[in-house]
Order: structure tokens, then C-alpha cells, then sequence
């Protein structure tokens, strides 16, 4: 099992992701390992959930959020729905283009 971070630097991570930052770039920029970033990033990727939405909740909520032991089921915001939607419409019309 994998040491968690501390909430403070989860935020940090979680900043930095936001920003599309690679993660080598925040393991640089944090001093932590690159699995650490990548477990964090699969987290978010795997429950559908954007940093900015996370760093919106209470710390308990944000630990919650992250827990990989639990698996915890965080319901996005709708506007944080919509924006993800809005993000993925190029690449759904450029796949609906190439099925014409």
C-alpha cells in the first residue's frame, strides 16, 4: 500500500494537474516520485473527475474523493460535467467525421 499524501501537498498535485502540467514536470517541481503523480492522475482519470472540481471540497471531502482503498463515488458538479463534455467535442466530432 502506498503512502498517501498529506492534504496540503494533494492540493499542490492537484494544482499542477489542473494545469496540464506532465508529470514528470511535477514530480520535478514537488519532490516526489513519478508513481505517486501517476496514482493520483489515474484516480481522477478512472472516477471521471476534474482537479478543479476537487480542490473546490473540504479537505475531508477531497481525501474522500482520492481514497483509493475505499473507492469513493464522487458526483461532479454539473457545470464540472458540462465543462468536461464541452472539452471532449472536438474529439467526438472529429470521429463522427471519419464514420461519414
Amino acid at each position: 500500500m502506498s503512502k498517501k499524501l498529506e492534504i496540503p501537498r494533494l492540493r499542490q498535485l492537484l494544482m499542477r494537474l489542473e494545469k496540464n502540467l506532465t508529470q514528470r514536470q511535477i514530480c520535478l517541481d514537488m519532490h516526489i516520485n513519478r508513481k505517486t503523480v501517476a496514482k493520483y492522475s489515474k484516480i481522477l482519470k478512472k472516477r471521471k473527475l476534474l482537479a478543479s472540481g476537487l480542490l473546490a471540497l473540504s479537505d475531508g471531502d477531497l481525501y474522500q474523493a482520492v481514497d483509493d482503498e475505499k473507492q469513493a463515488v464522487v458526483e461532479p458538479h454539473p457545470n464540472e460535467r458540462l465543462q468536461f463534455l464541452l472539452g471532449q467535442m472536438e474529439y467526438i466530432k472529429s470521429e463522427l467525421e471519419l464514420r461519414e
